[in-house]
């Protein structure tokens, strides 16, 4: 199907590619659309239509299922979440949230009660 004066396939899929993918999909199959005259690039591209689609099918996957990127500190170590507890004195306490609560790097966490206080 033509539009505008560029071939595309005759389905709307229901989400499209960045303009990159391009050149993915013409490395992929190692053909020179921009040297083949317009019916040889069309007979072309139907000789390989169904290469198409399970391509097309596989990008589609890696947009929808991504891989995780690994989390890492500025050095390219590995980061490791952690808990860390803590037990103070309760005549302590007090004054111990108040200081933590002046620090903008800490949060309380909503399920803070009176007797113990999350931060994050």
């Amino acid at each position: 199907m033509e539009v505008d004066g560029t071939c595309v396939f005759n389905i709307t899929p229901p989400f499209c590619f960045h303009a990159r993918a391009r050149e993915h999909i013409l490395d992929a199959f190692g053909i020179d659309f921009e040297r083949l005259k317009e019916d040889e690039a069309l007979n072309e591209l139907f000789r390989i239509d169904l290469d198409l689609i399970w391509f097309y099918q596989d990008l589609a996957d890696d947009l929808f299922s991504p891989t995780l990127p690994e989390l890492q500190t500025t050095d390219g170590e590995q980061i490791v979440f952690t808990n860390s507890i803590y037990q103070f004195n309760p005549s302590d306490r007090l004054t111990i949230v108040e200081r933590l609560t002046e620090i903008k790097e800490f949060e309380s966490e909503p399920d803070s009660t009176k007797h113990r206080t999350h931060f994050v």
